[in-house]
């Protein structure tokens, strides 16, 4: 991204060649880093007896089959699911009943890989990742959610003529990521980046389930708990952030940093200001982390990776200077001065990069600060105020979800409070996402970011509370894995309750495509709602806005007003009838 973005701000693509071997040296360093630690022997662990030893030697396969022949049944049952035409409930009512009982057992597996202390247990978690997060990738005929064609769109404009349009979105100010998008459709050759739309939250939420479970054995978690903790993220993560978007980047790049801090420049927090200790009974912190030159090319590295988010995501730094904050004031982390480089470089961005957003909008940006009664309107009012049974189910399960989360993750705070063991790290990067709500209602989706932050550090805390340390026995297993069991279908209703109009039919396709054939240049289409193709192509030539609403008087006359500036089109599309069925009140 941050490569992607000098080539656009200065060089023009001239400086491409570089970018392949930069790409590629890092490519290298990376592999080589990873077989030095693959050669490095690990301790031998003990074994029980020969009964033990001989179920131990077949879990790989007994992992393995399951995961086949469980995706296996998963994909049978996509086949037998319709892949189009979606009610108000999404997927979960059109499923085939075949498609749960491959679920079953991806689950069942994963609780026995558990059960019996295997690592095996990380390919059902990956298995479980696929099936859920690809499903809408392999059942829908089309890459879904209209945002993130647009996305597409943006990327397709900078790779082929190298410019930023900050006067048409102001994505275009935080445009690291379509930069980077850029450079990438640049070096595989192809028309569009469309194809990576369709699998990315299987990218996605398998980096950070990875990242996850990383951060789980950094906070004393064991390698079962650290298993679980990244099932539960698979399952609990419905917040729908996780598509081609830089969010998305910048949350998986947040993720990295706040690993690689706690890792690398670790702090002993009992020995922090004794009244904070009192109070917060946290446990002792050993880890000594890196000191000299490995050292400062880390933090080197986490430097570049705070640009690349700045330049990539407006919400993103906030979200990383609270965490980073409250990280150093509870003496987790000696980078004392992180916190204010992540600051310095936003605000220098903000007053250069994004100063043709933030000049025409500086009212929007600040007017909401403090307002608590409108940011919890625009975030919660609005979205459970529908009188459509099926869209208030849809809505319960997305706030039933993170309450459940949150819920669970204060639990195993006080637990671990009560036993002079708090994991202060994990209850600051709880903590930190909340503050982002006073600030700013982000069009009523605040609610949504705070969720995806909070989400990594509760769902290692309910691991470290449901998993003990010496391992599970059998029935807390089996309660585990009915729990996570039922989790799925909660999911899958909040996740994919909005398939309706969000999935991208093959009618829509055809009169995107007809579209952009007939308007010319300077064309300025209205649609009904933002849930339909646009901006897929010729970005800087052809405009969208929403189309007027009021008496049919009042609407031809505010199109005729336009007409006499550009050629005027009106695009009603099957997701915007759907949006309008889901949303009717």
């Amino acid at each position: 991204m941050l490569l992607g973005e000098l080539t656009v701000l200065f060089g023009d693509w001239k400086w491409f060649p570089v970018g392949v071997v930069l790409t590629a040296g890092s490519f290298a360093l990376g592999l080589a880093s990873v077989l030095r630690q693959s050669g490095t022997r690990r301790p031998a662990i003990p074994r029980l007896d020969s009964t033990s030893d001989r179920v131990t030697e077949f879990l790989p396969i007994f992992s393995v089959c399951c995961v086949i022949v469980g995706n296996a049944i998963v994909a049978a049952g996509i086949r037998d699911t319709p892949r189009e035409g979606f009610g108000v409930l999404g997927l979960v009512d059109v499923l085939s009943p075949v498609f749960w009982i491959g679920i079953a057992i991806l689950v069942g597996a994963l609780v026995v890989m558990c059960y019996r202390e295997s690592r095996w247990a990380w390919l059902n978690v990956a298995a479980l990742v696929t099936a859920l997060h690809g499903l809408p990738g392999l059942l829908e005929p089309n890459p879904r959610f209209s945002v993130a064609w647009i996305h597409t769109g943006f990327i397709g404009h900078i790779a082929t003529h190298g410019t930023l349009l900050t006067s048409l979105d102001a994505r275009f100010s935080w445009a690291g990521f379509f930069s980077g998008g850029g450079l990438l459709q640049r070096w595989t050759g192809t028309e569009s980046l469309l194809w990576l739309v369709r699998y990315a939250p299987i990218f996605y939420n398998g980096v950070a389930v990875l990242l996850v479970g990383l951060l789980a054995r950094r906070l004393r978690a064991t390698e079962m708990q650290s298993v679980i903790a990244a099932a539960l993220f698979c399952c609990l993560n419905w917040i729908g952030q996780d598509y081609f978007a830089p969010q998305a980047t910048a949350f998986v790049l947040y993720l990295l940093i706040i690993t690689v801090v706690l890792y690398a420049f670790p702090a002993d927090p009992t020995t922090g200001n004794r009244l904070v200790v009192r109070l917060l009974r946290p446990a002792q912190d050993l880890h000594r982390g890196l000191t000299g030159r490995p050292a400062t090319v880390t933090l080197l590295g986490c430097y570049l990776l705070v640009v690349a988010i700045v330049i990539s995501h407006q919400l993103t730094p906030g979200f990383l200077l609270s965490a980073t904050v409250l990280l150093v004031v509870a003496n987790t982390t000696r980078l004392r001065w992180f916190p204010v480089f992540v600051a310095v470089v936003f605000l220098a961005w903000l007053s250069y990069g994004a100063d043709a957003y933030w000049f025409g909008h500086f009212d929007n940006l600040t007017g909401s600060v403090g307002k608590v009664g409108s940011l919890v309107s625009q975030n919660v009012g609005k979205r459970t105020g529908s009188h459509v049974f099926g869209r208030r189910v849809v809505v319960a399960s997305r706030i039933g979800l993170a309450l459940l989360a949150w819920g669970g993750a204060g639990v195993s705070l006080i637990v671990q409070w009560f036993r002079r063991s708090t994991s202060i790290a994990l209850a600051c990067l709880l903590i930190a996402p909340f503050p982002m709500l006073v600030l700013q209602p982000y069009g009523g989706e605040m609610a949504l970011r705070v969720c995806y932050f909070t989400l990594p550090a509760a769902c290692i805390l309910i691991a470290q509370l449901v998993v003990p340390v010496r391992g599970l026995r059998l029935g807390r297993a089996v309660i585990i894995g009915v729990a996570i069991l039922a989790l799925t279908p909660a999911f899958i209703t909040a996740r994919f309750g909005n398939e309706s109009f969000e999935s991208v039919s093959n009618d829509d396709v055809v009169l995107g495509r007809a579209m952009y054939g007939l308007v010319p240049d300077g064309s300025t289409v209205f649609v009904a709602s933002q849930q339909t193709i646009k901006y897929a192509q010729r970005v800087a030539e052809v405009r969208f806005r929403t189309l007027p609403s009021g008496p049919a008087a009042d609407v031809t006359a505010a199109l005729e007003k336009f007409a006499d500036k550009s050629h005027v089109y009106i695009a009603l599309t099957q997701s915007q009838r759907a949006y309008g069925i889901v949303t009717l009140d």
